[in-house]
């Protein structure tokens, strides 16, 4: 072997030893500033409720941000902000490196889809690595497993016993499609996130007199809160608390004692009412949404 092969042989060694120290060393430097900010979020299905939190450092100061947000399929209903001590983000951290979730663990671009079948839909990402998501328990060691509980419980008692900074709450409209047309109701603040979830769904849709559509939630609704529907008008979505039903008026209606107003048919038109007062019996699908 002459001295241009062992040069050469030399220097490639030099250079994977060097890429091995570098990966191994960058690696851990990477591992260490993840997670200036996690967001983490889990839900049950389609016709269930949602509720989120993200966790973020704001400055440098001494406490961060903590987002709670909750959902009724795809309808975000209420966000509170609360501050939180900045050693919530450490403990996180601390929480997911020891059971195997941090997404920087499997390599700093790896990227890590699991299921967490008891939670449905689980979702971490960070300001400077890939997010991961989770979807079913197959993929999940015991050890994963009971992180993944560490970390949802850590999160949530955040919230607990604190004043939010900040509550928003947007617009709620609950929606079906009839003849390839979609109309849609909005929801009076009044009505509880979990009644609003009761509204959701496959319905059983029936006629009732000459003037409304009716159907019947799971449970009962709450109805300390509502007010009397009393405009008589044309779109209006009512509760009716002694039988229970939820009453879709297509044409004018007469108030009546216990008939609550739950919101209004956002475009009351002719047509509209129209496909409504044409709407045949059977099972029909609701669906709550922002824009």
């Amino acid at each position: 072997m002459n001295s241009y092969v062992k040069v050469a042989l030399a220097v490639i060694g030099l250079v994977v030893v060097g890429m091995g120290v570098c990966m191994a060393f960058g690696g851990n430097a990477y591992k260490d500033k993840t997670l200036q900010a996690v967001r983490y979020s889990y839900g049950g299905d389609m016709m269930g409720s949602h509720q989120g939190y993200s966790l973020e450092r704001v400055g440098k100061g001494g406490t961060v941000l903590v987002t709670e947000s909750r959902e009724h399929h795809a309808a975000r209903l209420v966000t509170k902000q609360y501050n939180v001590p900045a050693d919530a983000m450490q403990h996180v951290k601390d929480l997911m490196l020891a059971n195997d979730l941090h997404g920087a663990s499997k390599r700093p671009l790896s990227k890590m889809v699991v299921l967490d079948a008891g939670t449905g839909h689980l979702h971490f990402s960070f300001t400077d690595a890939e997010s991961f998501d989770v979807a079913s328990n197959q993929d999940l060691t015991s050890k994963q497993q009971n992180g993944y509980r560490a970390v949802r419980q850590y999160l949530e008692s955040l919230a607990e016993d604190r004043t939010p900074v900040s509550v928003t709450r947007e617009e709620r409209r609950l929606a079906l499609v009839l003849n390839g047309y979609q109309l849609r109701f909005s929801i009076r603040d009044s009505v509880t996130e979990e009644d609003l979830g009761l509204l959701m769904g496959k319905q059983k849709v029936t006629a009732y007199a000459d003037n409304e559509k009716i159907f019947y939630p799971a449970k009962k609704l709450d109805v300390s809160g509502l007010a009397p529907a009393h405009s008589g008008k044309a779109g209006t979505l009512a509760y009716y608390a002694p039988w229970g039903d939820v009453v879709i008026f297509y044409a004018d209606f007469a108030p009546a004692p216990g008939l609550y107003e739950l919101g209004e048919l956002e475009e009351a038109c002719s047509s509209a009412l129209k496909l409504l007062a044409d709407m045949p019996e059977g099972e029909y699908h609701f669906y709550g949404f922002t824009e």
